[in-house]
């Protein structure tokens, strides 16, 4: 049977939903071969394409404030946006933050491998010094499992398939999403509303913007 070729509409679709990575078969090959083509056709939506030949990775991005102020000094009534902001829990976002500073430490120390890959034991030792000491444990994993799905909705994990063992990559998205001239402002607004008093759940009143 021959192989299911990659179209245009694959791409789009993709990009409209996530990101596309180098090791995409089909879709990478496509998005840089027609890049110029794919950036004017989501520029007629109002929003912008970024390829990173170096990260390896493709994704869309809202019109930041110049572009916005420059569309409206034009004359121009605002774009509706097609990628709304999504809102994260506390706990989510906190998630995204403690990510992106693993992912830089690995790679700023690791020769092994490209991607961060970490198992749910790593991912719940790494939120639970933020979480309540008086759960169980079966009530903290069961809180963190809630946490490492909505971080696995908003594509910044990917669950690898065909595993005995539950392991998750890293996105190199977070990377983009989570600039480091921001991180450590971001850890340090997070960790202050965990040293303030009762916390939020996922879907709570401490909620932040899905810069993630």
């Amino acid at each position: 049977m021959a192989e299911k070729r990659i179209a245009r509409q694959h791409v789009i679709a993709r990009l409209l939903t996530g990101a596309v990575y180098y090791d995409d078969d089909g879709y990478w090959q496509m998005l840089t071969e027609e890049k110029s083509s794919f950036a004017s056709y989501f520029a007629d939506m109002g929003v912008r394409l970024e390829v990173d030949t170096e990260m390896g990775m493709g994704f869309l991005r809202p019109l930041n404030q110049a572009e916005e102020e420059e569309f409206a000094t034009a004359g121009f009534a605002p774009v509706t946006k097609i990628i709304p902001p999504r809102i994260l829990g506390y706990l989510p976002s906190l998630m995204c933050a403690l990510l992106r500073e693993a992912l830089q430490h690995h790679e700023e120390n690791s020769i092994e491998s490209k991607h961060l890959y970490l198992d749910e034991a790593q991912l719940i030792d790494l939120l639970k010094p933020y979480l309540s000491e008086t759960q169980d444990d079966k009530a903290l994993k069961r809180e963190v499992k809630k946490v490492i799905t909505r971080v696995e909705e908003i594509g910044v994990i990917h669950r690898l398939p065909n595993r005995s063992e539950v392991v998750y990559r890293v996105e190199p998205i977070l990377r983009a999403r989570i600039p480091l001239s921001r991180l450590q402002e971001l850890l340090t607004r997070l960790k202050e509303i965990s040293e303030g008093g009762p916390l939020a759940d996922e879907n709570g009143e401490e909620a932040e913007r899905d810069q993630p």
